[in-house]
């Protein structure tokens, strides 16, 4: 199995936190937030890993030089921003896959990912990918799903009012062929996994819950709140 790390972002709302790194280059109890991913995703067999590159793309390329993993890494420039959705269509079409394992570079996580592939191995039909999910303190700044008997997932409703829950999208996805194939069928306006595609996907996903602390680092409150986590841990 492969995966594709979501890596082009600005990280506007971090500003000056950043300190000039590209948001997934931030460092997290000293060390790269995209380290600790690579590291993790290695650890649970990802045979490759793909990088999306499109602000300060040099940082990603010194940081795929310097990895230990670096034959293992591969990073495609886009000179546009595609969108999440639109990143992993173009993929597809370049390096066809029967299986992908897809997630955002900015979010810091405790949970090891092996649960999430277990389930991925476990799949019947009609489920096409399975999900990581965890519990948001915040459910108006998360997407949060509305989960079925059997762990599917039967509703996605994204930042709206009223809340319907506090399970929430850790966007961190395992797709099979039949998943990978809906990202085909989306038009050229629809370029966002969670906006997108997920709704073409209801009650074929499967919910994983994700262990430990899970942190979207894309505010300067949320990265000290990963680094004290880190520290603590």
């Amino acid at each position: 199995m492969n995966a594709f790390v979501l890596t082009a972002g600005k990280g506007t709302r971090l500003g000056d936190a950043a300190k000039g790194k590209s948001k997934p280059l931030v460092e997290i109890g000293g060390r790269p937030l995209l380290s600790i991913i690579v590291e993790k995703l290695r650890q649970i067999g990802i045979e490759h890993i793909f990088l999306n590159s499109h602000y300060l793309p040099e940082q990603l390329v010194n940081f795929r030089l310097t990895s230990p993993f670096k034959d293992q890494i591969t990073i495609l420039h886009e000179k546009e921003l595609l969108g999440t959705a639109g990143t992993i269509k173009a993929f597809l079409k370049i390096i066809p896959q029967d299986e992908l394992l897809v997630m955002h570079g900015d979010n810091f996580f405790d949970d090891n990912l092996m649960r999430l592939k277990d389930a991925f191995r476990e799949l019947t039909i009609p489920y096409q990918g399975v999900v990581g999910t965890f519990l948001t303190a915040d459910p108006s700044q998360c997407g949060i799903f509305k989960i079925g008997t059997n762990h599917e997932i039967q509703e996605l409703h994204e930042k709206t009012e009223p809340i319907y829950g506090d399970i929430a999208n850790a966007a961190i996805y395992i797709f099979n062929r039949g998943g990978l194939a809906e990202f085909g069928e989306l038009s050229t306006f629809e370029s966002d996994i969670s906006r997108h595609l997920l709704p073409r996907l209801l009650n074929k996903l499967i919910a994983v819950p994700l262990d430990g602390h899970f942190i979207d680092i894309g505010t300067p409150e949320n990265l000290q709140k990963a680094r004290q986590v880190s520290i603590r841990n």
